[in-house]
């Protein structure tokens, strides 16, 4: 069997510690960065919003506002009368 003296097993605990030290640096910055990067993801996005074009209709042509015209006089002629009547073809 083989002999370990007492200053080996010191060096050996020494250096176990150092180890340990490091490991335990190394955890903490990871734990920094998972901190980190976790609050990024929970961070409300911001997304700009661009105005949507409003629609618009666009202006009766004169054909269309002829049958509003005949339509209209037409609404006239029956309250006037009090007969239904036709209007267009």
């Amino acid at each position: 069997m083989a002999t370990i003296t007492k200053l080996e097993l010191q060096q050996a605990l020494n250096a176990a510690g150092e180890e340990l030290k490091a490991l335990r640096a190394e955890v903490s910055g990871l734990r920094a960065d998972n901190a980190r990067l976790s609050a990024q993801l929970a961070a409300p996005k911001v997304v700009a919003k661009t105005p949507r074009p409003v629609w618009v209709p666009p202006a009766p042509t004169a054909e269309q506002l002829a049958l509003r015209a005949a339509m209209a006089a037409a609404k006239a002629a029956a309250i006037a009368t009090g007969r239904s009547v036709r209007v267009g073809a």
